[in-house]
């Protein structure tokens, strides 16, 4: 699959050819592409790092202060440590769940590709 990304990004396909380009300014207000790809694709140059948004690069220490407060908000209101740790551990295998599933639901909208073969 590597191989065949990397000889693709290469243009080592006539028949998967493709076109690097800027999005207009209508483009980049309301958030979509206008253009439909015809005879190649088209790739848009990530300007405003919304790859990475996607990501919690950067936001480990909000989610690391989150954590701890909601073990101490806990901690605080039931006076049991076992309980607040078992508490967060739920609530962050909640908020996972709510991520993978959202996240698997904007791939496929997006991508165009089903959800049953996503993995």
């Amino acid at each position: 699959m590597n191989r065949f990304l990397t000889s693709t990004i290469d243009h080592a396909h006539p028949d998967m050819d493709y076109i690097v380009k800027d999005k207009l300014l209508l483009e980049r207000v309301i958030g979509m592409e206008l253009m439909e790809p015809l005879d190649k694709s088209i790739f848009y140059n990530d300007d405003s790092h919304s790859f990475s948004d996607v990501l919690f690069y950067g936001n480990e220490a909000s989610l690391l202060i989150f954590d701890t407060l909601f073990f101490c908000v806990v901690d605080l209101g039931t006076q049991d440590l076992v309980l607040a740790a078992i508490l967060t551990f739920v609530q962050q295998t909640v908020f996972q769940f709510i991520r993978n599933a959202s996240g698997q639901k904007n791939m496929a909208a997006k991508s165009l590709v089903d959800k049953r073969f996503l993995t």
